[in-house]
């Protein structure tokens, strides 16, 4: 696997970095996302880390079965938990800075503040991170499609389109499986949803 960041390349702290804690993380409903784009609402990273949690879980259990698979279920809902949770220290990065950046600042940093998932303590699951990638786009799109204002966001919210488009395809390369079907179930649902309550 491709390192996700150069190691080799100097990083000057002012100071070391400590592994993040429950004051951390009780501040996700403070970080703010979409800063860049205009909103008629405002998601926070804790609003945005819930409906990654219950989309990864949806989708999982569409496609293996948690009551089959309750330590995935586990470690599928802290890894979907704290998969932004370095915000809260970095604040949230727009897609459009991330291509100028010498390295994946997120990435390192993600590895230093949080080196392990709280309290299960087990490392990233490439293969659980694959629900979780998914629910993340599959949120952003929801939500800009929802409450995107104004022409930039006609361009942000396709663009969120086109990478669910590109995961399900590299996906079902990947796995051999038919994640266009299960994710189309999510999209339904998300739609009906609106559909009931504006």
């Amino acid at each position: 696997m491709k390192p996700r960041y150069d190691e080799n390349q100097p990083i000057v702290l002012d100071k070391k970095l400590r592994t993040l804690d429950l004051a951390d993380f009780l501040r996700m409903g403070h970080v703010k996302r979409w800063h860049t784009v205009n909103t008629s609402a405002q998601q926070t990273l804790a609003d945005h880390s819930f409906m990654v949690m219950l989309i990864a879980m949806d989708l999982y259990d569409k496609m293996h079965s948690i009551q089959d698979n309750p330590t995935d279920a586990l470690c599928l809902l802290t890894q979907a938990m704290f998969h932004d949770v370095h915000e809260v220290v970095m604040g949230d990065m727009p897609t459009t800075a991330k291509p100028h950046t010498p390295i994946n600042v997120m990435a390192w940093a993600t590895d230093h503040l949080l080196p392990v998932i709280p309290y299960t303590m087990t490392k990233e699951s490439e293969r659980l991170g694959r629900f979780i990638k998914m629910a993340d786009v599959l949120d952003a799109a929801f939500w800009i499609e929802q409450h995107g204002v104004g022409p930039h966001c006609t361009g942000v919210k396709d663009g969120c389109w086109r990478r669910v488009d590109e995961l399900v395809r590299a996906y079902e390369i990947e796995t051999d499986a038919n994640w266009r079907a299960f994710v189309d179930q999510i999209i339904v649902a998300y739609s009906a949803g609106v559909d009931r309550h504006g």
